[in-house]
């Protein structure tokens, strides 16, 4: 599953600066592609239901903390990252920028899918790109925590787009939290632009996919080694 930020921090897409500018410098389509190409290799049938958060969707007037991405509420399935990529560029101009920035909603939407598909024993992932900023941290946390509590099969990647310094992301992925709240770590964090930056053009994607994919083994063990019962 995946949800992208679109939030007014993020810059309007008309404007160059912005983080979701249409051209080869958009860090959502570099994010999308890079990361979708390798969490796509663990989906067997390659739909993934995709949403967009903070802004207003086409045809409606209110701000949307979690609205399918397709405008297809009843089915938000997306065949293939290509046709992701595809829809957020046809999608992305549509829609009006707004806010504030809520995690909760899209967890908490995430969260009810898995809980739906429990009897099929499949493990689930949540791909949220962001460019950083929460304004419902604590609900995030509560959100996150109910999901660990109930051992629930089901990991989360926040990738950040952008140069903001992420301290929020971060204490979500950090051990922090988890102590805090008494459970383990489901949420994985992982700064888009500094693993460009640091690595060569042959070895980002080697990287990004060893920091992205970094925790989930772990987490996906735990969770059925837990329940006693592996899928």
């Amino acid at each position: 599953m995946g949800a992208i930020d679109f939030t007014y921090s993020n810059g309007t897409a008309s404007n160059p600066t912005s983080l979701h500018y249409n051209g080869e410098n958009n860090q959502y389509l570099q994010a999308i592609k890079a990361v979708g190409e390798i969490l796509c290799e663990y989906d067997s049938d390659h739909k993934y239901p995709f949403f967009g958060f903070g802004g207003v969707p086409p045809n409606q007037t209110e701000v949307s903390h979690c609205f399918p991405l397709n405008g297809n509420s009843s089915n938000p399935e997306i065949q293939t990252i290509d046709s992701v990529i595809e829809t957020y560029k046809d999608q992305v101009n549509q829609i009006k920028f707004l806010g504030p920035t809520y995690f909760a909603p899209v967890i908490k939407a995430a969260k009810e899918q898995v809980k739906a598909c429990a009897d099929q024993k499949m493990y689930h992932i949540l791909l949220v790109l962001t460019d950083g900023e929460i304004h419902d941290m604590k609900e995030t946390i509560e959100e996150v925590a109910e999901i660990a509590q109930d051992n629930l099969p089901m990991s989360i990647i926040i990738v950040g787009v952008g140069d903001e310094d992420f301290a929020n992301m971060v204490k979500l992925d950090g051990d922090d939290v988890a102590i805090k709240t008494g459970c383990k770590d489901i949420v994985q964090f992982v700064k888009f632009q500094e693993v460009i930056r640091r690595s060569e053009a042959n070895e980002a994607t080697e990287n990004l996919a060893a920091l992205v994919l970094e925790e989930i083994p772990t987490q996906f063990v735990r969770c059925y080694s837990d329940k006693k019962v592996m899928p």
